[in-house]
């Protein structure tokens, strides 16, 4: 079976693995009311269970969680599927992203990984 496009993110992260996208592709209503409840928390504004929804950052931009992400925006502006597509990569926006968190450290370096592999199994390795 050909990997899901839908679960490579622009930036490099694998929206696969991401509990926003579990919970909406599971259907697991429980999970969704707890992400909403941590994120409220986080945020300070009601987040309700509905509106934890995702379907991959190549999903359609009305189910994307992040569909306002600076990095996708930028990417899908310059018509690039993925931020390694870029004349500009990496840049700056990117490896701020990159300094945030181990997450986003990671997501950084996949992309290098991504674009020497190809996207397929860069997919394959993050399922398995």
């Amino acid at each position: 079976m050909k990997p899901d496009i839908r679960l490579a993110g622009a930036c490099g992260l694998y929206c696969g693995g991401c509990a926003i996208y579990l919970a909406y592709s599971k259907n697991d209503e429980e999970r969704r009311k707890r992400i909403a409840e941590n994120i409220s928390k986080s945020v300070g504004k009601k987040i309700s269970p509905e509106q934890i929804v995702c379907d991959g950052c190549h999903g359609e931009d009305d189910l994307c969680w992040s569909n306002d992400c600076k990095l996708r925006v930028c990417c899908f502006g310059k018509r690039h599927s993925f931020c390694f597509e870029c004349r500009e990569y990496p840049c700056t926006q990117l490896l701020e992203f990159g300094k945030q968190d181990e997450r986003y450290q990671k997501a950084v370096s996949d992309l290098a990984e991504m674009k020497k592999i190809g996207i397929e199994k860069w997919l394959e390795k993050q399922a398995s």
